[in-house]
């Protein structure tokens, strides 16, 4: 069976021009976060427990890349918001390695604990947050300087761990407990744990915060916890030997694992009901999807492949080979489009004519662009980034927002663990264009492009 499609195709006058930035500056960015290419094409990340490695996969052409060496039984992955470092946790080597993603290469190993397995990156990128099977606790790490802050408790044997889009909360799911423990971020302090189910193996949130989602290997369900009160909902029974949840970026369908029936099995958000399950390969575990939302893949530890599905088909592709028992699995985030804008024409009519074809994304295309011409009228969603628009006299701000073929933009997609689409304020920019019918042209054109700062 050929593998999954990776198309991302969606479906005279006096000009003046003033106030030429971006409504909100990019905070932490270079000069020009596209020209800095700092992240690789979108790659999946899969660690290999029994041969120590870190293999990426590239989800372009879905083949698989070099293999970069670990500490002892790799386990977790993460990756930063900017798509620029991974932290894997070695269970064995009771560490967390850090990887390089620019260069491929292990720069540092941090010290954390006896056993840790599950990690999570804070969506502002700042902290990682570890799991501990042997000793019981959630710690943190600062990503700036490497160091290990202090253990906060956890229930009995907490194998996974995922935070809320807000990076207020943080969740561990205690297997042996049963349990979910809650942290307030702000003063590193547990709440009361929730109660659920018998072996809760993962977690994750739907991008808009409200609902955390337990797997729960032991009864084969997921069970929704309602994050603004703690409350859990009814379970909702999955495939045999459920193991692992991800969340599509649009927060419609969460995929969960059945490592006993072989299947990822979708589970519709709106409704809490399943649809028909999808061959996924022999023994999944791990799940991601990647940011455009396109495609699942799925770690199948005892083939020592991963399995990519296709999601618009439900159709499973070849298998890929990335080393003896895959486990974790993180894909690099898709990042913001830098808007630029500029009028290249007003007609005596007041037609003016738009050019956005300088906008630009670090991997992919901008697919679309969405156009707020500043005077009342409904905004105007196009694939070409040319566009008219007649004008009355007078003074306005056009606002130019760019939707990268992953569908980024200015809004952030984070489901617990890894960012999907890093948005920011450089998809977004404005010009002021004033219209004085009859007048000679005074000026040439001029583009409007983010200002960046940090």
């Amino acid at each position: 069976m050929p593998g999954p499609s990776r198309s991302r195709s969606r479906r005279v006058l006096s000009v003046g021009l003033v106030g030429l930035a971006a409504t909100s500056p990019l905070l932490a960015a270079p000069a020009d976060p596209v020209a800095a290419a700092t992240t690789p094409v979108p790659t999946a990340y899969v660690a290999a427990e029994r041969d120590g490695t870190l293999t990426p996969v590239d989800l372009t052409t879905l083949t698989v890349g070099e293999p970069v060496g670990t500490s002892a039984f790799p386990n977790g992955v993460a990756v930063t918001p900017d798509g620029s470092t991974a932290y894997v946790t070695a269970r064995a080597a009771g560490r967390v390695n850090v990887v390089d993603l620019v260069t491929n290469q292990p720069v540092d190993t941090i010290d954390v604990g006896r056993q840790p397995v599950g990690i999570a990156i804070t969506p502002d990128g700042t902290t990682a947050l570890v799991s501990d099977i042997a000793d019981d606790t959630l710690t943190p790490i600062d990503l700036a300087t490497g160091a290990v802050g202090t253990p906060l408790p956890t229930d009995r044997y907490p194998i996974a761990t995922a935070v809320t889009p807000d990076g207020a909360v943080a969740y561990t799911a205690n297997l042996v407990a049963g349990t979910v423990t809650p942290f307030d971020l702000a003063d590193a302090t547990p709440g009361p744990s929730i109660a659920v189910g018998s072996g809760p193996t993962d977690l994750a949130v739907t991008p808009d915060g409200a609902t955390l989602l337990v797997v729960d290997g032991t009864d084969d369900t997921v069970t929704p916890i309602d994050v603004a009160t703690g409350v859990a909902g009814d379970a909702v029974p999955v495939g045999a030997g459920a193991s692992d949840v991800a969340i599509s970026p649009d927060g419609d369908v969460a995929l969960v694992s059945g490592r006993d029936a072989g299947t990822l099995t979708p589970l519709e958000l709106t409704t809490m009901t399943t649809a028909p399950a999808i061959p996924a390969g022999p023994t999944p575990g791990e799940v991601a999807i990647d940011p455009a939302g396109e495609l699942a893949l799925v770690s199948n530890r005892g083939a020592g492949t991963v399995t990519p599905v296709d999601l618009s088909t439900g159709d499973a592709g070849p298998p890929l080979a990335v080393g003896d028992t895959p486990a974790g699995i993180a894909i690099t985030p898709d990042q913001a489009p830098v808007a630029r804008l500029a009028v290249t024409e007003v007609e005596p009519s007041g037609v003016a004519h738009l050019d956005a074809s300088a906008s630009s994304v670090a991997h992919g295309t901008v697919d679309r662009y969405v156009w707020d011409f500043g005077d009342g009228t409904p905004t105007r969603t196009t694939e070409s980034a040319r566009t008219t628009h007649a004008y009355p006299p007078g003074t306005y701000t056009v606002t130019l927002r760019a939707v990268s073929s992953a569908g980024t933009s200015t809004a952030r997609v984070f489901t617990g663990r890894t960012m999907s689409r890093n948005g920011g304020p450089s998809a977004e920019t404005t010009l002021t264009l004033r219209v004085d019918v009859g007048a000679v042209p005074t000026a040439p054109p001029r583009v409007a492009t983010p200002r960046f700062t940090g």
